[in-house]
């Protein structure tokens, strides 16, 4: 990790609560779920990434819980 390099989107997602939940069913689920299954193991080799997702797991979700069905045809 570079020092002052914004962490990744789903590392950050992955650290909260419920994300799988928020994430299913949508396009990017299965990155959603590679970041999870991998999220354990990079924590232990980088400090920094772990405070880092430790202060994203507080944060709230920039996915919301429900999502809209649009139907744009």
């Amino acid at each position: 990790m570079i020092q002052g390099e914004n962490l990744c989107h789903y590392l950050c997602e992955a650290s909260k609560d419920n994300a799988i939940q928020r994430y299913r069913n949508r396009y990017d689920e299965p990155i959603l779920m590679q970041a999870f299954g991998l999220s354990e193991e990079m924590r232990s080799y980088s400090k920094a990434l772990d405070r880092g997702l430790e202060r994203a797991s507080k944060a709230p979700s920039v996915v919301p819980v429900v999502q809209l069905d649009l139907d744009l045809d």
